[in-house]
Order: structure tokens, then C-alpha cells, then sequence
């Protein structure tokens, strides 16, 4: 068990190289999430030109979030057979490619088949980049490093249909996947040159480290890791699974806030074009990158001063147990992040208010949302770091999942029965029960006071999971 819960030393590196090393993953992440919101802005004129409907596009929309969901069920067991670079540099490459054939579809078919292969390379990007800021980086700066990291994340999906609104105002939307493979491109470029022989304190076990291993040998590895039932076993361990629910809850509200935007800004304010309503993207994706930011820093500084608090009474600084970490993001769970989008729904809903408070309430949901996320993705890399990998994966299965449906039923539900109301049922669903206390709030106290104990009775439960 202590093996498991160790934290290994991260690997020495320079700190140019470090830093450069953090800018390419969270570059490579934002041009990866870009993709995953980039037509938002602009389904209306990509529906008309293929033939289709906004709602089949939002469908589509929904198909590639379900794929990045489950990418690393592809990649991962790649990864383990060949070695965690090789295989991001292979589906980065690969991510290029499908930009290209996504960006030359003439027929529905075509443009959701590139999509959902893009999709599919989606989120091997977030767990090994998150996996590789974590071996360099001390566990004292880690929420701000993975904060750092994140921002690529959360700026992606907000950058993506600002971007797109400007792209569709003046020119064909397929120039939004042209600039989505040139992104791609730079990214593969800057992987390619920094990380070559980047240090692995969590190499899997079964990974070769020597003399490459016969063909047969690695298709083992890779069948065995590819077992569906194998890459959802830490989700027995409580801490765990409350945690990544409530990083799914968050990122089901993120997907249903930006799907919807164009056909809720657009009515209430009169606006006309894609560009716009693309512009009011910043106003969201401000907050996202404000809150990753902020929220990972002042995880750590949580972190710093309950271990203060240790020390001045005790001889030795003892090591302050990584579920403290949660207690930051509780006040932003528990009240400011249900204030906030709640009185943008029903502002919008009620046409009371004007643009500016749309763009407050939108960017200060957006800043607590993405504080309290950062803070849980850093505690799901801390808990087991040994089997980060696996359980980051698990957190993306279920959050890009349950972000799908989010974003399926977004347009048809706010054009049934509005905004307003629509905001509030997503409230309830997801981070508030009884319109004040919210589900996430509950399941991240929960960890934050018990996680040490959860975590201990599922080892002892479940031996197999050390």
C-alpha cells in the first residue's frame, strides 16, 4: 500500500526546458479541445452547406465528445506497448490528419466520421501531459503548474467558437480546420524537439525499458490493457469515484454554457452574425483561464498552510495528505458558482439585465467552475500517483461521456422550454439539489474530510488496485 500512495521525486530538468516542456503540452491540449467547440459558432452555416440541420450538427458535436471520452481505451494500451511519447506524438500526428479530412468533407457522412477519428486522439493529450507536468514538478507547485497546463484545456473550448464566429463572418467554416491543422502542426513540431527522453517517475511496469520487446510481446501488452473492465477498476475506490463525478457534473454544465450561447446571446441582444456571438465566447473562456489559474494556486497555498498549521505542532514538517487540497474549491462549489450561472439563466430567460451582466455572471461562472475543476484534477493525480495514468483516464470515460449528452440535448431542450428554466433543471442535476446545496459541493466535502479513510478501506477491499 505506501508503495502506491508514495509520491515518487520528480525527475531534475532545467528550468527553460521545464517550462517549454509545460508550454507544449498545454499548446497541443488547446488545439486538441479547440476542435471539440470550434463549429458552435457556426453549425447554422455548416448545417445549410452540408444539408443537414443544427440539431444533427450538435449531434455530431456530441459523437466527438464520446470519442475523446474513450480514446485512451485506443491509446493507452499503445502507450503501454511502445512507450507514452512515441504514442502522443503518433496521435497528435494523427489528430493533423483528421483535421485535413474534416476540412476537405463535402457530405455528412464524411465531416462526422474525420470528426469522431479526431475525437478519438482527444484526451491522451490531457492524462500524459498531465502525467508529464507532474514528474517534473515538485507536489508544493504542482496545483499551479497542472493549473498552468489545464489553461490550454479550458481556453480550447472558449478560443475554439470565438474563433469559429470570426472564420464563418468573413470566409467558408472549413478554414476553421485549416487553422485547427496548422495549430496541430506546431504542436507536433514542438513535441517532437523537447520531448525526447523526457524523465518517467510512472513508467508502467509492464513497459519495455530496454531492448525493444517483440512484436508479440507488445500486442500482449497492448490486449491486456486494453480490457474495459480493467480501465474502470479505480472507480471502486470512493475518494476516487466522487471525485471524477464531480469533475463530470462541472464539465457537463462547461459544454451545455458554450453549446448554447449563439441561440440564447443572440436573440436577447439582437445580434446578427456569428461574429458576435463568437466575440461573446471570451467572456466565459476569460473566466476558465482566470480560474484554472487562480484555483490551482490556491490549492497549493491550501496545501502550504494546513501544513504550516502541522508544523507548529509538531518537531517535523509531516506531509499534508493530498485530499486537504479539495477544501479550496468548497466555497466555490457551495455558493458562488450556482449564484453565478443561475442569474445568467434567468437574466437571459427574463430579458432583464443588460449585455454587461450576461458577460459577469458568465465569466465568474466560468473562474469558479474551472477553480474548484483544477483542484479535483490535481487531487486525482496525487491520490494513487502511481496509477495516475488509469485513474485520469477513467475521469475522462466518464466526463467527456456525460459532456456528450450535455451537448446532445442542449439546443433541443432550451428551444423547448427555455433558457431560463433549462438552467435551472442543469443547476439541479448538477451542482445544486434542493436549489442551494450543490451535489458537487457534497461529494467534494465528502472527500475532503474522509478521503484518507475511503482510500484506506478500498485498499484493504480491494488488494488487486495497489
Amino acid at each position: 500500500m505506501a508503495a502506491s500512495l508514495a509520491e515518487p521525486e520528480p525527475q531534475p530538468l532545467f528550468p527553460l526546458r521545464k517550462y517549454t516542456i509545460i508550454f507544449t503540452v498545454s499548446w497541443i491540449t488547446l488545439a486538441s479541445t479547440f476542435a471539440s467547440t470550434s463549429i458552435l459558432s457556426a453549425m447554422p452555416e455548416i448545417a445549410s452547406d452540408l444539408s443537414t440541420t443544427i440539431e444533427i450538427i450538435s449531434i455530431t458535436n456530441a459523437a466527438l465528445l464520446a470519442a475523446m471520452g474513450f480514446s485512451r481505451l485506443i491509446w493507452g494500451p499503445i502507450a503501454a506497448a511502445f512507450g507514452r511519447i512515441p504514442a502522443y506524438n503518433a496521435a497528435v500526428f494523427v489528430l493533423m490528419i483528421t483535421c485535413i479530412a474534416t476540412a476537405l468533407s463535402t457530405a455528412l457522412a464524411g465531416f462526422t466520421v474525420t470528426r469522431v477519428l479526431g475525437g478519438l486522439s482527444g484526451t491522451t493529450f490531457m492524462i500524459i501531459g498531465q502525467e508529464v507536468v507532474s514528474d517534473i514538478c515538485s507536489s508544493g507547485v504542482q496545483g499551479t503548474a497542472i493549473g498552468i497546463f489545464l489553461s490550454g484545456s479550458v481556453i480550447g473550448p472558449a478560443l475554439g467558437p470565438c474563433i469559429g464566429g470570426i472564420i464563418v463572418s468573413y470566409t467558408t467554416w472549413r478554414v476553421i480546420y485549416w487553422v485547427q491543422t496548422a495549430m496541430v502542426g506546431v504542436g507536433l513540431v514542438l513535441s517532437l524537439w523537447v520531448m525526447r527522453g523526457i524523465p518517467n517517475s510512472h513508467e508502467h511496469p509492464s513497459t519495455p525499458k530496454t531492448q525493444p520487446s517483440k512484436l508479440a510481446t507488445r500486442l500482449h501488452l497492448m490486449y491486456s490493457e486494453a480490457n474495459p473492465i480493467k480501465a474502470l477498476q479505480y472507480l471502486l475506490v470512493p475518494n476516487i469515484l466522487l471525485t471524477v463525478l464531480t469533475c463530470s457534473l462541472l464539465s457537463t454544465y462547461q459544454y451545455f454554457l458554450l453549446t448554447t450561447i449563439r441561440m440564447t446571446i443572440n436573440p436577447r441582444f439582437a445580434f446578427t452574425t456569428p461574429l458576435t456571438s463568437g466575440l461573446f465566447y471570451i467572456a466565459p473562456g476569460a473566466g476558465f483561464l482566470f480560474g484554472s489559474i487562480l484555483g490551482g494556486w490556491v490549492s497549493d497555498q491550501t496545501m502550504r498552510y494546513y501544513s504550516d498549521k502541522s508544523t507548529s505542532t509538531n518537531a517535523t514538517r509531516p506531509q499534508v495528505p493530498p485530499h486537504i487540497r479539495l477544501r479550496a474549491c468548497l466555497p466555490n462549489l457551495f455558493v458562488v458558482f450556482p449564484a453565478a450561472m443561475m442569474a445568467y439563466g434567468w437574466t437571459l430567460q427574463a430579458r432583464r439585465g443588460g449585455l454587461a451582466v450576461s458577460i459577469v455572471t458568465s465569466f465568474v461562472g466560468g473562474a469558479c467552475l474551472m477553480g474548484a475543476y483544477t483542484a479535483l484534477n490535481t487531487y486525482l493525480g496525487e491520490a494513487l500517483p502511481s496509477h495516475r495514468s488509469a485513474i485520469l483516464a477513467e475521469k475522462f470515460i466518464l466526463q467527456y461521456g456525460v459532456a456528450a449528452i450535455s451537448s446532445s440535448i442542449a439546443v433541443p431542450l432550451v428551444n423547448s422550454i427555455g433558457v431560463g428554466i433549462t438552467f435551472t433543471i442543469y443547476m439541479f442535476a448538477s451542482p445544486t439539489v434542493a436549489a442551494t446545496i450543490p451535489v458537487g459541493g457534497v461529494l467534494t466535502l465528502a472527500v475532503a474530510v474522509y478521503g484518507a479513510e475511503m482510500q484506506a478501506w478500498a485498499m484493504k477491499r480491494f488488494p488487486t488496485l495497489h
